[in-house]
Order: structure tokens, then C-alpha cells, then sequence
């Protein structure tokens, strides 16, 4: 009775964030645990909360001793041909196993396995957040575990964690979906409860349908997984739904004083929650909001210093917690800053620090990969046109090449961007007439696709080139537009940034 009393009184401390009396309730539930099975609820209130404080350190060493208690063990150091050779095991479980297959598959019934799945569930977003090169081995056990003794509720949360790995670590984008569909057929069976249904949408509405369905349609689902997270008292879950549905609505033009509020709501719910992990990684994008909206506590709006946050502090901290996702978010807020206020040189250094911090890595599978593609080679064809150095076009042709790719993908999210990069790269390249049909095609679709941000930096960049022939009436109309666009977007700081260039 006073274990079933301690270990639920640690999980009601950690569900309201009152981290120290929750460490009282766990050390005593372990004080009256006999078998190793009475830790199981402790433990994994343990792993949740050091996740949640951003001891990512604690967390994972906790987590993975448990599951190596549990038969479940992971190497402590791997390398890319670790993850891939168990990425291709799993492959092979999991060929000409379809939806039907799983729908008939025997339910799990090992207390222990049950338990290796649940912790494996938690551990996902901690690992991604800590060793992204982790992630592909922690999403291919929970398909392995569920293929080998039987399907239960988490098994949802592991076919789109599979499906994440499928997207961000194979580039097979249909076979992502395909996966995805499979964990959301998995969550209707069960008629799952809020816990299960807030993992599945952050992962599959955050991670694996961004890169096939329009971002847009992404967002409602998003915040039904936030809503979820909140009423089962999984606040991780709940604010990463909420971070998914800021950093989504961003990149699709949403309103930016609504982001915001938005924003600031999200850390004042981590902060009330405790959640430092989340509270790091949204911090850097509100502050780019604020910048473009005009933080008006700062100067440079290309560097994030504001209401926010403070650049310099920040990277400290989250170095010193190696919290290799923050410090990319950092980056890639400072490249979209960087390069939409015309600082070209500066967009090209914090591009290279995307580079060196691994942001392709460590920021898996999301979106955020092709934003930063986009801007480093719209900043390399910029810098292109007075610095006659072949690193520039290695970077445009890369960003090309992957563009095409996600366009094939997603037409929506991404045929715009394609033809902005194409039309610059023939302005450079003296086709006056190609780059005139590229411009208009990207104008018209991202105003088709409802990218507000992305129009005005068309309409800009088609002013620019027709300034360069001469043709100041038109480019001035193409200046009128983009500044109509950041207007309606609400970036009032780049609005004055272009009345500034035409001196009215």
C-alpha cells in the first residue's frame, strides 16, 4: 500500500511540477519496493522529470539502465553503421507487413516488454533532443519489440517514430507516411487515451506529414495533441505538440503577432510545468519573432537579444547542458533573421554554424531542414554575384538538388522555394528571360499555397532583378507587394527595413 501510495503521489508532483517533493515520493516508493518490478512507475516518473528540468544527462543514463534491466541494452557509442545495419533489420521484419497485419497481430502480454515500451515511448523526444544518432535504434526496438511479442498502445508511438527515421534519417518520404498511417490505425484501435494520442500527433503531425501534406493542415492537429497532453498530465507531450504548432505556423505565414501570444503562453506554460528542455528550444523562436514583428528592446534585429532572450547567455547555457538542439534552433532562427535583412555575409557564417552544430541531424525529420536549405542557398546566390568562390555553387546546386527532391514530396510546401532558388540562379547566370518565368511561378504559387513570408521574399528578390534591368517602375510595384505581404504577415521591422531602402 505505501509503495502503490508513494509512487502515485511522485507522478501527481512531477504532473504539477513540484520536482522536489516528487523526489521525496520517489525515494520513498523505492524504499519500499522489493522486486524490481515495483520501480517500474518510479523510474519512469524519474526519467520524465530529468527530461523535463533539461538533465538530459540523468535522463537517458536512468533510461537506458532500466531498459538494459528490463533484456532491452543499447550500446552506449554508436556509429552510422550500427544504426544502419539495425535500420535494415528492421526493414526486413518489416517487409510485406502491411496495416491488416498489425490490425490482426496477438497483444502483448510481458509486464516487462510492456514496460520497455512505454519507458521507450517517453525516451524517444530525450534522445532526439540529446543523440539524434540514437534515434533510428530506440524507434527500430519498439517495432521489433512489437513484431516479436505482440502489439499494445505504445506501438503506435513506435510506427511514427519509425516513420520519423524513415523521413529525416532514409529520405524515403512515402514509406514515412506509410508507417505513420499504420501508428494512427494502431491508436484507433486501442481507442487510445490522451497519453498515447499526444506522442503519436507530435511525431506524426510535427515529424512525418510535413513532409507530404500541406503545413497548413498540420496545425489543428497539432494543437489536439497539445489539448491531449495537458488533460492526461503529460506536460512534455503537450508543450511539444504546442513548440510543433509554433514552429509550423511560422513557416507557413500564420500571423506573427498571434505567434507571439502564442509564444509566450507556450513558456509560460513550461515554466509552469517546469518543462527547461521545451522552454529552451522555443525561446530562440519567439525572440525571431519578436525581432521581426520590432523587440523594442533591441537594436540589431539579426541578432537575438531581446524580450526573449539574451544570444550570448543562451548559447552558454545550453552548451554547457549540451542541449544540441537548442543551440541549432539558435542558428536557425539567426539565419532567417540574417538573411531577410539583407546581412548576406552574416547569413553565410550562421548558415556554416548550422553546419557544424549538425543541424541536419539533430534537428531530424523536421521541417526546419528544409527552411535552413532554403535560405543557405538563397544566401550563397546572393553572395555568388560578387564572389566568384566555387563554394557558393556547391551550396546552391546541393539546395537545388534537395529541393527537387522535397518537392516531389510535397509540391505544396516546397515548389515555391524550388523556383525562388532557380530564378535567382539564372539572374545570375545572365537568362534574363528564365529567371523572369521563375520568379513569376514562385510569386504566384507560394501566394497559392498561402506562404505569405515566402511571397514577400519573391516579390522582393523579382524587384531586385528588375532594378537590374533597368526597370524601376516594375521593380517598384514588386516592391509594393512584398511590403503588402511582411505587412500582412505583421513583420513591421522588415517593412521598415524596406521604406528605409526607398528613403519614404
Amino acid at each position: 500500500l505505501c509503495l502503490e501510495i508513494y509512487s502515485t503521489l511522485a507522478e501527481t508532483e512531477y504532473a504539477v511540477g513540484e520536482y522536489g517533493d516528487m523526489i521525496v515520493a520517489i525515494n520513498e516508493a523505492l524504499l519500499h519496493s522489493r522486486a524490481f518490478e515495483d520501480k517500474f512507475r518510479v523510474y519512469y516518473t524519474l526519467v520524465s522529470a530529468s527530461g523535463a528540468q533539461n538533465d538530459l544527462k540523468t535522463c537517458l543514463s536512468t533510461g537506458f539502465e532500466v531498459l538494459e534491466q528490463l533484456g532491452e541494452p543499447f550500446e552506449e557509442k554508436v556509429d552510422l553503421a550500427v544504426v544502419m545495419k539495425d535500420v535494415a533489420f528492421t526493414k526486413g521484419m518489416l517487409e510485406s507487413k502491411g496495416k491488416d497485419w498489425f490490425m490482426d497481430h496477438h497483444l502483448m502480454t510481458d509486464k516487462k516488454k510492456l514496460f520497455a515500451m512505454r519507458l521507450l515511448n517517453l525516451m524517444t523526444m530525450y534522445v532526439y533532443m540529446s543523440d539524434a544518432m540514437k534515434t533510428p535504434l530506440v524507434s527500430c526496438r519498439m517495432i521489433q519489440l512489437t513484431i516479436r511479442h505482440g502489439l499494445c498502445k505504445e506501438s503506435a508511438h513506435g510506427f511514427s517514430a519509425y516513420g520519423l527515421v524513415c523521413s529525416g534519417f532514409l529520405g524515403e518520404y512515402a514509406e514515412a507516411y506509410r508507417v505513420g498511417k499504420i501508428g494512427m490505425a494502431i491508436l484507433e484501435k486501442f481507442n487510445s487515451p490522451d497519453v498515447p494520442l499526444a506522442r503519436v500527433y507530435a511525431i506524426n503531425y510535427g515529424f512525418v506529414n510535413v513532409w507530404t501534406e500541406p503545413l497548413q493542415s498540420t496545425l489543428p492537429q497539432l494543437l489536439v495533441g497539445h489539448n491531449a497532453g495537458l488533460r492526461a498530465g503529460v506536460p512534455e507531450f503537450a508543450c511539444a505538440n504546442m513548440h510543433m504548432y509554433l514552429v509550423s505556423a511560422f513557416h507557413s505565414g500564420q500571423p506573427l503577432q498571434e505567434l507571439a501570444k502564442d509564444a509566450a503562453g507556450l513558456i509560460k506554460e513550461c515554466e509552469q510545468y517546469e518543462q527547461e528542455q521545451m522552454t529552451a528550444i522555443v525561446t530562440p523562436i519567439w525572440q525571431c519573432v519578436l525581432n521581426l514583428i520590432g523587440d523594442a528592446l533591441q537594436e540589431d534585429p539579426t541578432r537575438l537579444n531581446g524580450q526573449a532572450m539574451q544570444e550570448d547567455e543562451f548559447l552558454r547555457n545550453q552548451l554547457e547542458r549540451e542541449n544540441r538542439t537548442a543551440v541549432c534552433y539558435m542558428y536557425y532562427a539567426r539565419l532567417v533573421l540574417a538573411y531577410m535583412f539583407g546581412r548576406y555575409n552574416q547569413a553565410a557564417d550562421v548558415y556554416n554554424k548550422c553546419l557544424e552544430a549538425d543541424l541536419e541531424k539533430n534537428l531530424m525529420s523536421k521541417f526546419e531542414n528544409c527552411i535552413c536549405t532554403f535560405y543557405g542557398g538563397l544566401t550563397a546566390l546572393a553572395l555568388q554575384r560578387t564572389d566568384p568562390d566555387p563554394k557558393w555553387s556547391a551550396i546552391v546546386e546541393n539546395a537545388i538538388s534537395k529541393m527537387e527532391t522535397w518537392a516531389r514530396s510535397s509540391k505544396w510546401n516546397c515548389e515555391h522555394k524550388l523556383e525562388l532558388l532557380k530564378a535567382e540562379k539564372m539572374s545570375n547566370a545572365g537568362d534574363s528571360k528564365g529567371a523572369a518565368s521563375a520568379y513569376q511561378k514562385a510569386i504566384k504559387l507560394a501566394h497559392e499555397h498561402g506562404f505569405i513570408q515566402e511571397y514577400g521574399i519573391s516579390t522582393e528578390r523579382y524587384g531586385v532583378f528588375l532594378s537590374g534591368l533597368g526597370d524601376e517602375t516594375a521593380s517598384r510595384y514588386q516592391y509594393e507587394q512584398a511590403y503588402a505581404a511582411y505587412m500582412k504577415w505583421g513583420a513591421l521591422r522588415k517593412c521598415a527595413d524596406i521604406r528605409s531602402f526607398w528613403g519614404d
